[in-house]
């Protein structure tokens, strides 16, 4: 993954990557749901139904968990089933590393396995260990919430509510199955025309896009 610089679209970039995740469980069956949403300190928090990145420890590094690989390793991402896991540059792989790392602050949490694990990074490194709790429902999924590092972006640290809402949009035509909720809280969205919460669930896919336009 390459963002193509430091300006307001390689920002944007960084929400597509994260997006893009969530989508393939959406495409490969496994999830139904994404919600994006950006967050009153401009922290964007990106959710899906799917399996939840893997937790167990990585068969090329046994001493961590695979999901600190898949967060701090380049290359390291995650085609899984129930029975094995195996590295890849694909899924949960080299695009969320990348985030990871110009981010000042990303904590994932993760649903699977009838328990909910988190842990926290910055700029590419785990700022705490991965923990453990019964989870409180049963329901599997990821949720990713993070900061672009405001040293690396500058004056483009700030996520365009507009942009968000827009990329949300699109990947919901792109794929029929899916229902794409997007959140953003009235004084974020401020002098912008957008509602603070809608769902995108369009049966016909892009179809239904080719309808709005006509």
């Amino acid at each position: 993954m390459y963002i193509g610089g430091v300006d307001k679209r390689a920002l944007h970039h960084l929400a597509a990557e994260i997006i893009d995740n969530s989508m393939d469980e959406v495409v490969a069956g496994h999830a139904s749901k994404i919600e994006v949403r950006l967050n009153d300190d401009y922290s964007l928090t990106i959710s899906d139904n799917g399996r939840g990145i893997p937790v167990d420890p990585h068969p090329k590094f046994p001493d961590k968990s695979a999901l600190e690989v898949i967060l701090c390793t380049l290359h390291a991402g995650g085609k899984f089933s129930d029975n094995n896991y195996k590295t890849s540059g694909g899924l949960h792989g080299v695009g969320i590393s990348v985030v990871n790392a110009l981010s000042i602050s990303m904590e994932v949490s993760v649903v699977r396995n009838g328990q909910t694990y988190a842990q926290t990074f910055s700029r590419g490194k785990p700022t705490s260990e991965l923990t453990a709790e019964t989870a409180s429902q049963k329901i599997t999924g990821t949720k990713v919430t993070f900061s672009p590092d405001p040293d690396i972006f500058k004056k483009n640290s700030h996520f365009d509510p507009n942009i968000l809402r827009g990329l949300s949009q699109s990947k919901a035509f792109l794929f029929s199955g899916v229902e794409i909720t997007w959140i953003c809280p009235k004084n974020v969205a401020k002098d912008n025309e957008i509602l603070s919460k809608e769902t995108f669930f369009f049966p016909k896919g892009l179809n239904d896009y080719l309808k709005m336009e006509l």
